[in-house]
């Protein structure tokens, strides 16, 4: 017998995939041995989601523009 998965950790598991298609997954048993309990659905929308969608994130702090030649340098190493 195979262990029984929470929906949501199918979700986080499977790259954040949407509940249609989870669900889809799920009923066609497209996967072998996806078998989860309780309810096919997301409670809510995960934080990861949420910010995976934005754009940009706001600026928090205000910004100090450098006013000395290498004031301020970036370097990737």
């Amino acid at each position: 017998m195979q262990k029984l998965v929470d929906f949501t950790t199918w979700h986080r598991c499977l790259a954040h995939a949407g509940t249609d298609t989870l669900q889809n997954m799920i009923r066609n048993k497209l996967v072998d041995g996806m078998n989860t309990y309780g309810e096919m659905a997301l409670g809510r929308m995960c934080e990861d989601c949420i910010f995976g969608k934005h754009t940009s994130h706001p600026y928090n702090s205000t910004i100090v523009k450098e006013r000395d030649v290498l004031e301020h340098i970036h370097i990737d190493l």
